[in-house]
This record gives C-alpha cells, sequence and structure tokens, in this order.
C-alpha cells in the first residue's frame, strides 16, 4: 500500500531549500578542492565566498527595493483597509 505522498513532487518551499543547499554544497566543495589541489589559497577561497555573498546581498537588497512584493514573494502589504 502507498503512502498518502505517492507522486508528490514537493512544495515550492522545500524544492527552493533543496536548490539553496545544493548550490551551497557545491559551492563550498569547489573552494575546498581548490585548496586541496593547491591551485589557490584558503584566503583567495575565503575571499570569493565573502565576495559572493557581498553580491547575492546586493541583488536581494535591489530586488526587495525595486520590484514589487508580488515577485519577491509574497511580502506585499496584504491587510485591507
Amino acid at each position: 500500500m502507498e503512502g498518502d505522498h505517492a507522486g508528490r513532487r514537493g512544495t515550492g518551499r522545500e524544492r527552493r531549500t533543496l536548490l539553496v543547499l545544493a548550490a551551497c554544497c557545491w559551492g563550498t566543495s569547489v573552494g575546498l578542492t581548490r585548496v586541496y589541489l593547491g591551485v589557490r589559497w584558503f584566503t583567495d577561497v575565503i575571499g570569493g565566498w565573502l565576495f559572493g555573498l557581498g553580491w547575492l546581498g546586493l541583488w536581494l537588497g535591489a530586488t526587495a527595493r525595486w520590484l514589487p512584493g508580488e515577485a519577491v514573494g509574497g511580502t506585499a502589504d496584504t491587510a485591507e483597509p
């Protein structure tokens, strides 16, 4: 007998969480393997990660500032007058 969730692919939130987790694991793995292989210094990798976080923060801030609330993920004021 199959469970209640047979054929269910997951909610949008679950998919987004898995995508973010996969991207973080990928970025961490690439950075650490570069240090392990001797291609980069650890400080170079840390600097790259910090630059990437800053760039992400800049774009998220710009998105929250200039896009309508509905496009940002339902952050619009939903209270009725």
